[in-house]
């Protein structure tokens, strides 16, 4: 190949690119994660279990069970709109996952002989574990919620877009909400079948 066709090739496809750059929406997904504890007590696991029950974050739904971990998690689509001729586009989108990971701190870890604390730290780290998972599978589906806004066709209206972008995210955090539950009845058993 010629160096004239060379240059005018790389050129041509530095155009191009801005072209279709020019036509695409920007897109953004933040992802924030902090730890937080809660206090439980107790010198058997029968109090433990109570404590868990009265102390946990998300509080129990039954008298026999407990709430050992809990992973928080909001998401926020910030999406800015433009109209070009007749027609109104998504513009830019940022997408905010905000993920909260709750885990247990025993009272009386400090007073426990050194088997139970090495049970309780495997345990603890075991809930962590479990907890990140969550936090992984909201990474993965704030990013799915930006592509889809992203994705999304215009509409003859900002109104009409705005309603568009939210029922699309309103899937996606329905599939996110799904995926979630679908970890937890899985690993749910392997949990509990270590531990319990």
């Amino acid at each position: 190949m010629n160096k004239l066709l060379s240059v005018f090739l790389v050129a041509l496809s530095f155009i191009t690119a801005s072209i279709i750059l020019e036509n695409y929406a920007q897109a953004e997904v933040v992802f924030k994660q902090k730890f937080k504890s809660f206090t439980v007590s107790g010198k058997n696991s029968d109090q433990l279990f109570r404590s868990f029950q009265k102390n946990s974050p998300l509080k129990a739904t039954g008298p026999n069970n407990a709430t050992l971990g809990v992973a928080g998690i909001r998401f926020t689509p910030l999406v800015d709109f433009e109209t070009k001729g007749s027609r109104c586009r998504v513009a830019s989108s940022k997408v905010i996952a905000d993920v909260e990971i709750h885990l247990p701190r025993w009272a009386n870890y400090r007073s426990a002989d050194r088997m139970n604390r090495k049970l309780w730290d495997d345990f603890v780290a075991d809930i962590k574990t479990h907890e990140l998972v969550h936090a992984d599978i909201a990474r993965e589906y704030a990013g799915r919620m930006d592509r889809k806004i992203l994705s999304m066709n215009s509409r003859s209206s900002c109104e009409a877009m705005e309603a568009a972008v939210t029922r699309a995210a309103t899937r996606v955090l329905d599939q996110h909400d799904r995926a979630q539950r679908k970890f937890d009845r899985k690993d749910g058993q392997r949990f509990f079948g270590n531990h319990f």
